[in-house]
């Protein structure tokens, strides 16, 4: 049965827009016959009906993977129920069900320990809770009714991978996360999110990966918001050894009815702390840095924290030892190893990882990351999965020829306006398709680009820079969602706007985003000024939010150290380090920022990027050419007198 032959017109209520089809008619087909695809699908576009049809008609075992667990939550909660129930009344059987990691669930082996150690009637409570559950929801925390309890209460029971120790443990049968996979393992569509999947396949990069996994079996993975998928993944196969870590095995050690174990639980926070307070005294409160081509920190200090590690491995009698025991055992085991190749790695300078060392004032934590993460994931995802299907509003690096240039020669166009984010992933060959979104940018929307301002890079440009967005918030009379590209320039900017009008204003910092977006929401004519963490992810349609300010090109940092070290390999290959990375990731944030204005047909404002490079860089054009087609001005008196078209 194919989703796309009768599904759009089966049920009222389904709007099904050309698009859309379009999307899933591509799903499908990748899903059928076993390829790869790269799928960009403008806002409102309706994707995730789009891929979650063709994945339950398929036949398969689908894992949709996503970037936060809000989306999770937004897919299996509000998109899924309607379609499944469809299905089934046709006679289509199948199952959608939400997966998290293991620190999103409880531990019933550490719930008991704590109601057994404490008198706090809130292990009761919690156990009550777990009882009374009857679906995957049952044990995890963030569905939790009293979740807003004491932070240090979850952390005491929640699951992690250090902790769980497997089938011999006495709760396995009754174990949140055993009856989450047993029921994983029935599901047709299994929703995870990036880092889930990433560990999944780091895992299964090992030589353990081949007996263990952390998701059940699956034929096809189809990731949602896939630009996000090459920093989520260099993480999961890079290694990492915290001073935290280190502490918390100390902390459960001590708790072990074993003297030996104790005396060198004791042994071990010592020689952790004086571990990274060398680190510390190198480079404390500079966050993180490259460490490759530096001194490492005493030596001493790492050979004492290595022996006892090791000690840790021998000090308690193999023939007798718990679970838990043995589980401490093989954490320890494998602190150590990261200890020791995380230190021969920065005295060799190995060029395949970037090894930074991350400072603050509760942790130091050193990590390695691979610069190029393509290679693993061509082997355990491309080379793995029958199908695999990207898609994101924001895929595409460049989507059509600059503004200037429209009657040129199109054989000039790169091969494939995907090309960045398919070398970044490691694919190599997939399908493409581009759908626009349904709204009418050029009707909704205006975007103002002024070649009047000074290059920002100028002393003194940002006063001009925070003059002209009070300009802007004046003509809109608020609603407007103001992007920095840095904490100090949201301070400066909430200044400038807070002294120059009423408007209700907040700014990123003053509570948490959920917040902070309702806030703004709600009061229709407000000011909302934010940094990275507000770019993508931001929905909110109608004339609550009609003005979208950029402050400048979003270029990444260029001293962070991964990003570096990616531009230098490119440089020792001839290849421009800016082409290659800074400009791509610019052009993707800056169609993030953009994709904030337009949520609904109904929406419309203006999007203003108050840098003059766009018109005065070579590069300019191009980061023009890669955002959405609505006209261009760069008049302040064009944007006044937009407003007070639709304003009166």
């Amino acid at each position: 049965m194919l989703f796309t032959t009768w599904l759009p017109w089966a049920m009222p209520g389904f709007e099904v827009r050309a698009g859309q089809l379009e999307m899933a008619l591509a799903v499908e087909r990748a899903l059928k016959f076993s390829r790869h695809a790269v799928l960009e699908a403008g806002t409102g576009t309706g994707k995730t009906l789009a891929y979650l049809g063709p994945a339950l008609l398929s036949g398969h075992t689908v894992v949709v993977s996503t970037a936060t667990k809000a989306l999770q939550d937004q897919i299996v909660d509000k998109d899924a129920p309607a379609l499944v129930e469809l299905l089934r009344n046709r006679g289509v059987h199948g199952a959608v069900l939400r997966m998290k990691g293991l620190s999103n669930y409880v531990c019933r082996r550490r719930l008991q320990a704590m109601r057994a150690s404490s008198t706090d009637p809130v292990y009761d409570r919690i156990l009550a809770w777990i009882d009374a559950g009857t679906d995957e929801h049952a044990g995890d925390i963030d569905t939790a009714l009293f979740a807003s309890e004491r932070f240090e209460v979850w952390d005491a029971v929640r699951t992690s991978s250090d902790t769980r120790i497997g089938s011999s443990c006495d709760y396995f049968e009754t174990c949140v996360t055993t009856k989450l996979r047993r029921a994983a393992e029935g599901a047709t569509v299994l929703v995870v999110n990036h880092h889930l999947l990433c560990a999944d396949l780091a895992l299964k990069a090992t030589a353990a990966g081949e007996h263990a996994t952390v998701l059940p079996p699956y034929d096809a993975v189809i990731i949602d918001e896939a630009h996000h998928l090459e920093d989520v993944a260099t993480s999961f196969f890079g290694r990492r050894l915290g001073v935290g870590q280190v502490r918390r095995l100390a902390d459960e050690l001590a708790k072990v009815p074993d003297a030996r174990l104790v005396t060198v639980s004791s042994a071990l926070k010592t020689r952790v702390e004086t571990y990274g307070d060398a680190w510390r005294e190198l480079y404390a409160g500079r966050g993180s840095f490259d460490v490759v081509a530096t001194r490492v920190p005493d030596a001493r200090a790492t050979a004492e924290l290595s022996a006892v590690l090791l000690a840790i491995m021998s000090a308690a009698p193999r023939e007798k030892e718990s679970p838990v025991v043995a589980s401490l055992r093989e954490r320890a085991s494998r602190l150590r190893a990261a200890l020791t190749g995380l230190h021969q790695g920065i005295e060799s300078a190995e060029h395949g990882d970037v090894y930074t060392l991350e400072v603050s004032d509760r942790d130091v934590a050193l990590s390695a990351r691979p610069i190029d993460v393509g290679p693993k994931l061509r082997d355990t995802l491309f080379g793995a999965a029958r199908s695999v299907v990207l898609t994101s509003a924001t895929l595409a690096t460049r989507s059509r020829p600059p503004r200037s240039d429209r009657n040129d020669d199109e054989s000039a166009a790169p091969p494939s306006v995907f090309a960045y984010v398919k070398a970044r992933v490691g694919l190599d060959t997939a399908d493409e398709l581009s759908v626009p979104s349904p709204f009418d940018v050029a009707a909704q929307a205006l975007l103002y680009v002024p070649a009047d301002l000074a290059d920002p890079r100028v002393n003194g440009a940002q006063e001009q820079v925070y003059e002209r967005a009070v300009e802007l918030v004046k003509a809109a009379r608020g609603g407007a969602l103001v992007l920095c590209t840095s904490t100090a320039q949201v301070r400066g900017m909430a200044a400038a706007i807070r002294r120059a009008g009423p408007w209700p204003l907040w700014a990123q910092g003053d509570g948490a985003k959920s917040d902070l977006l309702d806030k703004f929401r709600a009061a229709g004519s407000g000011v909302l000024v934010a940094t990275r963490g507000f770019w993508e992810g931001v929905d909110v349609p109608g004339q609550a939010l009609r003005l979208v300010i950029m402050d400048k090109i979003p270029f990444p940092v260029p001293t962070d150290p991964l990003l570096k070290a990616r531009g230098e390999a490119s440089e020792r290959e001839g290849r421009s380090a800016f082409s290659e990375h800074s400009m791509p990731l610019a052009a993707l944030a800056l169609r993030q920022g953009f994709g904030r204005l337009l949520r609904s047909e109904a929406d419309w404002g203006v999007v203003a990027i108050l840098d003059s490079r766009l018109h005065s860089a070579r590069y300019g054009r191009a980061l023009l050419a890669s955002l959405p087609e609505a006209p261009l001005t760069q008049s302040l008196a064009d944007v006044q007198s937009w407003y007070l078209q639709r304003l009166d």
